[in-house]
């Protein structure tokens, strides 16, 4: 029996919650991936973080994120699913999970972790209280 992945909410939170996290870590290699050369691609692209959940979940998690861009760019779509919106609202929680893990610098740049000290990007060092 085959599984509905846009009706499993919590798979498609996780495969949403695992684009974030992917994103981010190629944001990171991204100038190294683009100038090396096919084996150093390859050694990159292993460093990335494995996928958990069969790919039905990510291609339903990026029909998701894209139906969420058009939204955001003012598109109207006349009606959505039940599961589209469950999708829509799976990916906020994805995105407010990830930004929690991952909070921004002033520069805009997301950090490693929540604990950082100082900003990996632009330098700015972290106050201890959890101010910045």
């Amino acid at each position: 029996m085959a599984i509905d992945v846009a009706r499993d909410q919590a798979g498609v939170e996780m495969a949403l919650r695992e684009l974030c996290e992917e994103d981010f870590a190629f944001s990171r290699v991204r100038r190294n991936f683009e100038q090396s050369d096919g084996e150093n691609r390859d050694h990159i692209l292993s460093s990335l973080p494995n996928r958990l959940l069969s790919p039905g979940y990510y291609k339903w998690a990026s029909y998701v994120r894209w139906l969420d861009e058009r939204i955001k760019a003012g598109m109207h779509f006349a009606r959505l699913t039940d599961a589209e919106m469950e999708g829509l609202v799976a990916l906020a929680r994805a995105r407010g999970g990830f930004e929690y893990a991952h909070p921004t610098c002033a520069c805009g740049a997301y950090q490693e972790t929540r604990f950082a000290t100082k900003c990996h990007a632009c330098g700015l060092e972290f106050h201890r209280n959890g101010g910045r």
